[in-house]
C-alpha cells in the first residue's frame, strides 16, 4: 500500500511540475514585457528573443517531462539550462 501512494505521489507531483513549467512557458509569450527586466544588463539586446525562446524551451521541457521515455534527457536539458 505505501508502495502505491508513493508511485500516486510522484505522478501528482510530476503533472504538477509539468503544469508549471507550461504555463510560464506561455506566460513568456503572452506576457514578454514582464519577464525583460530579469534580463541581466549585458543580454538586453537580444532581450525578446531570450523571452520567447526559454517560453518555448519551457512548455518543451514541460511536456516532456510527461512521458517516461524522454524525462532522463529533460533532466539532463535542466541541469544545465
Amino acid at each position: 500500500m505505501k508502495y502505491l501512494n508513493m508511485i500516486l505521489l510522484k505522478k501528482i507531483t510530476l503533472f504538477i511540475m509539468s503544469f508549471f513549467y507550461i504555463s510560464a512557458g506561455i506566460k513568456h509569450l503572452m506576457e514578454p514585457e514582464w519577464f525583460l527586466y530579469i534580463i541581466p544588463p549585458y543580454l538586453i539586446f537580444i532581450g525578446l528573443e531570450l523571452v520567447y525562446s526559454s517560453g518555448i524551451f519551457e512548455i518543451i521541457l514541460g511536456l516532456l517531462l510527461l512521458f517516461p521515455k524522454y524525462r532522463k534527457y529533460q533532466h539532463m536539458v535542466l541541469f544545465y539550462f
